[in-house]
């Protein structure tokens, strides 16, 4: 038996590149995620953005039909204004044939008119005041029922717009627009409309805007006033781009 000593057996020694590789796929995996977090805040992001612009559309919108039914009110105030000077026409010319009769009585003790021939004249003036009575109450009815129909509509256009109407004179009004200057939402922009001789006529307009002449054309030619109001405060907002508003 040798007694020589015998040598320790070597202790295991661990791998060096196992700890590298779990670092590797950690640094991996750290990379994966921050890349798809990112792509996570981007796609949130963009969706809140769209979100923003939708209601902002919506909100524009909805201004502008407010806007546009403010107008109609005002159109439909003129209207009755011209019905009422209609009225106390129709009221003149009433009395006007009560002298009429009145001259006519006159005429039979002048002439020697008989009571048959003067009862015939006054019952023709009678049916015609009647007619013309009866024709001025429907006319009133019927405005009176437009009127109170388009009343919660006119109501929105005018806001829908941001516009207000101002009377200048009878058969001239004046139109107000506010909220196009996007540095100053109170600037004004206006023009004035005259309708006295049966047709659109811009007499100023402020700032001046672009084919201004069609626009005219287009409201005398179909009769869609909402939307020459609308083309014209488009038209503004075109002239306010230009001038860096």
């Amino acid at each position: 038996m040798s007694l020589a000593p015998q040598a320790a057996p070597l202790a295991s020694t661990p791998s060096l590149t196992e700890p590298n590789h779990q670092i590797a796929d950690l640094s991996a995996r750290c990379t994966s995620f921050l890349q798809n977090f990112d792509s996570w805040v981007l796609a949130r992001r963009k969706q809140l953005v769209d979100k923003k612009a939708e209601h902002i559309k919506v909100t524009t919108d909805l201004k502008e039909s407010q806007n546009q039914i403010k107008s109609e009110i005002e159109a439909y105030k003129g209207k009755q204004s011209d019905l009422q000077r209609a009225y106390e026409k129709e009221r003149q010319e009433a009395e006007q044939m009560k002298s009429e009769v009145a001259r006519l009585k006159a005429e039979k003790e002048d002439r020697g008119l008989t009571k048959e021939e003067l009862m015939d004249r006054v019952r023709d003036k009678r049916d015609e005041i009647r007619r013309r009575r009866e024709e001025l109450a429907r006319k009133q009815e019927a405005r009176d029922h437009r009127q109170g129909k388009s009343q919660p509509e006119l109501d929105c256009y005018i806001e829908k717009l941001a516009m207000t109407v101002n009377g200048i004179d009878q058969g001239v009004l004046e139109f107000v627009f506010t909220h196009i200057n996007s540095t100053d939402w109170m600037e004004e922009y206006s023009f004035t409309l005259d309708i006295r001789k049966g047709r659109y006529k811009v007499t100023e307009c402020n700032p001046p805007i672009a084919k201004l002449d069609e626009l005219l054309e287009f409201v005398n030619t179909s009769k869609e006033f909402y939307t020459f109001l609308k083309l014209m405060r488009r038209g503004f907002t075109e002239a306010a781009k230009k001038n860096g508003k």
